[in-house]
């Protein structure tokens, strides 16, 4: 590999480097901001839900920027060592380093890495909550259709009888 080649390549991985000091910067805003927005989906607090939701908008979309200069870099990378994008490593990048960055960059992969299973962890703990929240709903909705879809009159003598339909907290209607 040429000088030209090594400098070029030194420069990608300290941008490759910068990106992901970045991405895990921004990752850890997201699960904050999923925590966040958890919050303030439990508080029913409209305002607090939507002013959530748009930061973690906009959080995200740096995330996502970040992510897309990342598989640039990575693709250029790809190029220069001619390995396959989807075989290269920051492993296999910091072999054709000279120096310590090719130790910085592993590092780094690997911490950013964790951040992104946290996310993986925290997303999955939003959406069972969101799904348990309907269910619980849902449920909620049938018992109260249900108990008062026939209710039962007892008369004078103790006689069980159906109530007037006029008498149901929901009817067809509803």
């Amino acid at each position: 590999m040429s000088i030209n080649h090594k400098t070029r390549l030194g420069q990608l991985a300290k941008e490759l480097h910068e990106i992901l000091v970045l991405q895990e910067r921004e990752l850890r805003k997201v699960i904050t901001g999923l925590k966040q927005h958890r919050e303030a989906y439990i508080s029913s607090s409209g305002s607090f839900l939507e002013k959530s939701h748009q930061a973690l908008e906009k959080i995200a979309a740096k995330a996502l920027e970040l992510d897309a200069r990342q598989r640039e870099i990575h693709t250029e990378i790809s190029s220069f060592l001619g390995i396959p994008a989807y075989a290269l490593t920051a492993g296999r990048i910091a072999s054709a380093l000279d120096g310590p960055g090719g130790k910085q960059l592993i590092v780094q992969a690997e911490r950013t890495k964790e951040v992104a299973k946290e996310l993986e962890v925290e997303r999955r703990v939003g959406e069972t909550l969101l799904e348990w929240s309907s269910q619980c709903q849902e449920g909620l909705l049938r018992q109260i259709t249900e108990a008062y879809e026939d209710p039962t009159v007892y008369g004078a003598t103790g006689e069980q009888g159906k109530a007037d339909k006029s008498a149901r907290l929901f009817d067809a209607r509803v």
